[in-house]
């Protein structure tokens, strides 16, 4: 996602606060909590607000489509983010300190020694 930290003209900010029922609309229709999803719509909802009133090629179409579009946007983004955040795995050191002293890797560190040549059993 995009920052931008533009504010918004005077007739961006009207726009704005004249649609605000969107977002609303939007968490609503989604079944989203308000107190937790708001933040996240809203800057996709003014992302919205900006583009819709600097592009022309957008004025075809109704500004909710836009906005809905955006905003769906910035909670999947969102969503994406957590689960990258669950994906993401302990970095640990391959020496022989360190997997000799744990325990399910005992079998392993007394079949090889470290110069990667399995000992004779």
């Amino acid at each position: 996602m995009k920052a931008n930290n533009t504010p918004l003209t005077p007739e961006q900010s009207d726009f704005a606060a004249e649609h605000h029922n969107y977002v609303y609309s939007f968490l609503t229709k989604r079944h989203l909590p308000v107190d937790e999803f708001y933040d996240i719509a809203i800057f996709g909802y003014l992302r919205a607000v900006r583009n819709y009133c600097v592009r022309e090629d957008l004025r075809k179409y109704k500004f909710s489509t836009i906005a809905y579009s955006s905003m769906r946007s910035s909670v999947g983004d969102h969503f994406r983010a957590q689960r990258a955040q669950m994906r993401t795995a302990e970095i640990i050191p391959f020496d022989e300190e360190y997997i000799y002293n744990k325990p399910y890797n005992r079998g392993f560190a007394d079949e090889y020694d470290f110069d990667h040549e399995k000992i004779a059993a």
